[in-house]
């Protein structure tokens, strides 16, 4: 990745389940590591999650990318209708449950910070309390989420009832369970087979 969370990844796993991680970020000069079983790491400190577990308390973070599922004109129009609150109150009162019910009205805030693995690992620091995204490769995911289970984050799919798995393509990484549960409930699901189970790195 590039700009000012730029980011360097390793992470090492067996049978898909992330065993260590690191992740440098050399603009800040951030180096996050983890081991299993070992806790996580930033700059040789221990990090731990925020632990909130209240929604209407968390900051949160992703990444958008229109091209993936709709054109410009409807990206631009949901990120006003999620980003600015004027627009969101001159809609009618039908819209604006439609839009509190399906997206993250009611949460402390969003924020598009950067990479996804340096977004993860501010979770992992308590810097955000969750980070979401559909679309995601093995490689982006790998060191990141050592890093974030490490430091007491739940990491699930943003599926409910689905678990984690990293082929899978879509993560949600969190403070709490509760701050989990109501991402994917609020997640907008991607259509059929638009997210291919992808195989992992060096398998047959």
């Amino acid at each position: 990745s590039s700009g000012i969370n730029a980011e360097y990844g390793v992470g090492f796993t067996v049978d898909k389940t992330p065993q260590f991680g690191v992740v440098y970020c050399p603009v800040l000069e951030d180096l996050y590591s983890a081991r299993r079983g070992h806790g996580a790491h930033l700059n040789g400190h221990v990090i731990r999650v925020s632990g909130r577990k209240n929604f209407n308390e968390a900051m949160l973070s992703t990444y958008f990318n229109p091209s993936i599922s709709m054109g410009l004109s409807e990206a631009k129009q949901t990120l006003l209708a999620m980003y600015s609150v004027p627009v969101y109150n001159k809609m009618s009162d039908d819209a604006k449950r439609t839009k509190r019910e399906g997206n993250w009205q009611g949460c402390r805030g969003l924020r598009m910070g950067g990479s996804s693995a340096t977004m993860m690992c501010h979770v992992a620091a308590g810097h955000l309390d969750a980070f979401y995204h559909e679309g995601l490769h093995i490689w982006d995911m790998a060191a990141a989420v050592a890093i974030a289970r490490e430091a007491g984050a739940t990491v699930t799919s943003t599926c409910v009832g689905q678990e984690f798995d990293l082929t899978l393509r879509c993560v949600v990484v969190a403070c709490s369970e509760n701050v989990a549960r109501e991402i994917q409930c609020r997640t907008v699901k991607p259509p059929p087979g638009l997210f291919r189970q992808e195989p992992a790195p060096f398998e047959s």
